[in-house]
């Protein structure tokens, strides 16, 4: 019995584990804040140091996994000179949603404040949450005109040794294009170092991740210990906002497309893509849903299959709305939990983070926790990161499933769109050469 116990164990996915390590710290924290003596105190500074120092292996492989996920997603492309049409039309169409996406994240976290209960809670008397024990500070807010030259690096190495993510990140995009135009000899030995590189780093976060179940028990645990329901009423709060904007998105941003763009009824589409919203949903996997999502553009959204079989499979990698979205309302729930005021400066760091992070970084393990790093460090707020990621790591799992779907269909408008531009451009294309050859004649 025994036996069968450890094998199951094992075989339990990670966010499972994950989610028992969140609810036995939920346990264990309001045990906690029911006691005040020393010894309760001591545990629950020694749990928070454990969960940290998870953290702070996590930050240490951020920047080397950026850059290397970064130029094998980049060089996968290849010249893009050669794109062509829909190369460009699916690119654009990627780049500015995920950018709207992001941008709705921020306004709807700013509207229902789903952090300020506990900024409110953490003054006082009352331990404050994102107390890190060290001098690291919050960037300081800097003018915009400011923060806009500080993303082009002078050094890159030295950005990478601060931790300055927009410096390496603008470098890898201008290196990976540079290396996407040599000849396919040199390119392929560049493609290969980064391609094995991004295997080893993915590989050291696997055995990382083996802590999160218990980093996570530990950092929720002191969590809660210090502030009981509250925690609780703030994330339900957050997976609201979450969803507010997913839907907002889905309606209005995906809506209007559709109809002023694509000229289709957004209703009837919406109707014959559920079963593939339905399959996103249920897997939380784009890869997983492709095969429906290219038999649906074709068959019932009268896509060739020519663009569905790019654009749909780009998608899966590139296409990622849905996680923009949440780890923009993410990092403004934990900026409100630390209290901190978001300026202009500060909200437009944000949203470029998520949106860089969510289209040019690879899927990890227990990328909920990974990916609010990445962006929390991107955005100049890494000191909030060994608190800030576990706070939304509990409820990754559930909004994972809503921002897939987000993410699939998406693809799917993308793919409409493209059809429905480069048939208009190749009319446009054979008037003017019907133009032509009439006044030659």
């Amino acid at each position: 019995m025994r036996f069968y116990k450890g094998q199951r164990l094992r075989g339990m996915k990670l966010h499972t584990k994950v989610l028992i390590g969140l609810g036995a710290g939920l346990v264990a924290g309001l045990i906690g804040s029911q006691f005040s003596s020393p010894a309760v105190v001591r545990t629950i500074e020694w749990m928070s140091v454990y969960g940290r120092l998870f953290i702070r292996l996590i930050a240490m492989l951020v920047v080397p996994l950026v850059v290397a996920s970064m130029m094998v997603g980049i060089t996968a492309i290849g010249d893009l000179r050669t794109l062509g049409r829909v190369g460009i039309r699916t690119l654009a169409f990627f780049a500015i949603s995920t950018i709207v996406a992001a941008g709705v994240g921020v306004p709807v976290a700013l509207l229902l404040r789903p952090g300020a209960q506990l900024a409110a809670t953490g003054q006082g008397t009352a331990p404050n949450l994102f107390a890190t024990g060290t001098d690291e500070k919050p960037t300081a807010a800097v003018p915009l005109p400011d923060a806009i030259l500080q993303m082009v690096p002078a050094n890159p190495i030295g950005s990478a040794s601060s931790g300055d993510l927009f410096g390496v990140i603008v470098f890898t995009l201008l290196f990976g294009a540079a290396v996407g135009t040599l000849p396919e000899g040199k390119r392929a030995s560049i493609v290969q170092f980064f391609s094995a590189a991004n295997d080893a780093l993915m590989r050291m976060i696997g055995w990382i991740m083996k802590l999160a179940p218990t980093a996570v028990f530990c950092l929720i645990a002191s969590v809660v210990a210090r502030f009981g329901l509250h925690l609780l009423q703030a994330l339900a709060m957050f997976c609201l906002t979450v969803v507010i904007g997913l839907l907002f998105v889905l309606l209005f941003v995906y809506g209007l497309t559709l109809l002023l763009a694509c000229r289709r009824d957004p209703w009837k589409f919406y109707r014959e893509s559920s079963e593939v919203a339905l399959m996103a949903f249920s897997t939380s996997s784009s890869s997983a849903t492709l095969p429906m999502s290219i038999k649906t553009a074709e068959e019932c959204l009268d896509v060739p299959a020519s663009i569905a079989s790019f654009v749909l499979p780009l998608g899966t990698t590139m296409n990622k709305n849905g996680s923009a979205l949440y780890k923009s309302a993410a990092v403004v729930f934990i900026v409100q939990a630390a209290g901190i005021h978001l300026g202009w400066t500060l909200a437009a760091r944000i949203v470029l983070a998520a949106t860089l992070s969510a289209m040019t970084t690879a899927g990890v393990p227990g990328s909920g926790l990974v990916a609010i790093v990445v962006v929390l460090q991107m955005s100049g707020l890494g000191a909030l990161a060994a608190v800030g990621s576990v706070l939304v790591a509990g409820v990754d799992r559930i909004l994972d499933m809503a921002r897939t779907t987000l993410n699939v269909i998406g693809s799917l408008v993308c793919a409409v769109y493209v059809t429905t531009t480069v048939a208009e451009g190749r009319s446009r294309e054979l008037e003017g050469r019907k133009v032509m050859s009439d006044i030659s004649k």
